[in-house]
């Protein structure tokens, strides 16, 4: 599991394209949760190690202990867990596509949406405006 992590983490140290991946921002986010997976790996790792060093036995409840604070820090502290769960709870009241990405993608390619650096923006600002009123309607009713 610490090998996937630092995999992610050192192909996007020594990837000379890490300035095109700027641009991208489904590598962008991929190159985030890489981070974050290693991130996640190195608490887990510390936290057994604490419990280690401290003289204490190191069985399957320090692990858990370990990951759910992991899990904890990855969701609070880190942009692609927020974003993940910011994701799974707008997906399932129905107000995003569970496939959020393919979805930005495919708007892209239709023209409804610009890629500005690593962000997608609404190309017509009247249709920004208009989605925007419509949804606030619906909410008050």
């Amino acid at each position: 599991m610490l090998g996937i992590g630092l995999a992610g983490v050192v192909r996007v140290i020594w990837d000379d394209s890490v300035t095109g991946a700027v641009n991208d921002p489904s590598r962008l986010l991929g190159m985030d949760r890489a981070s974050t997976a290693f991130v996640a790996q190195s608490i887990v790792f510390s936290a057994v190690g604490a419990f280690k060093l401290t003289g204490g036995h190191v069985g399957w409840q320090e692990v858990v202990v370990g990951l759910c604070f992991a899990t904890s820090m990855m969701l609070a502290f880190q942009a692609w867990g927020r974003f993940l769960v910011a994701r799974t709870y707008l997906a399932a009241t129905g107000r995003l596509p569970w496939r959020l990405m393919a979805f930005l993608r495919e708007a892209h390619r239709k023209g409804v949406l610009r890629q500005a650096g690593p962000v997608y923006q609404f190309r017509h600002a009247r249709l920004r405006d208009q989605l925007a009123e419509e949804y606030e309607q619906t909410e008050r009713s």
